[in-house]
């Protein structure tokens, strides 16, 4: 094998190290990219259950309060269900209102 004259073999080298850098770079981005898309997928799916989570317990007090109740019953302050669907209802509101804040923050916050 004939070797090339000794002026292009640093322009060989440069070129081989810039395709490299080239290739290697590309895939440094994919790997960021696909981290990136798996955590807005996970916070994605945090936002989801915790709607979600939310309505149900909004469904549920709705039923606790409008439930016919009689003279002699406790009074629905009283209620443990009432205290523990308020306790995380107010804990699920304050982290979904805490994961829109962050989400309309910019990117290279988070």
């Amino acid at each position: 094998m004939k070797r090339p004259p000794r002026t292009l073999r640093p322009t060989l080298a440069v070129a081989l190290w810039l395709g490299l850098a080239l290739v290697l770079g590309c895939r440094g981005a994919d790997r960021s990219s696909g981290a990136a898309a798996r955590r807005e997928s996970e916070r994605a799916a945090r936002r989801a259950a915790l709607e979600s989570s939310i309505a149900e317990d909004h469904a549920t007090l709705e039923a606790l309060v409008a439930r016919p109740r009689d003279e002699g019953d406790p009074p629905l302050y009283d209620d443990p269900t009432l205290r523990a669907i308020a306790a995380r209802l107010s804990e699920n509101e304050r982290a979904l209102a805490a994961l829109r804040a962050s989400d309309a923050a910019p990117a290279t916050d988070r």
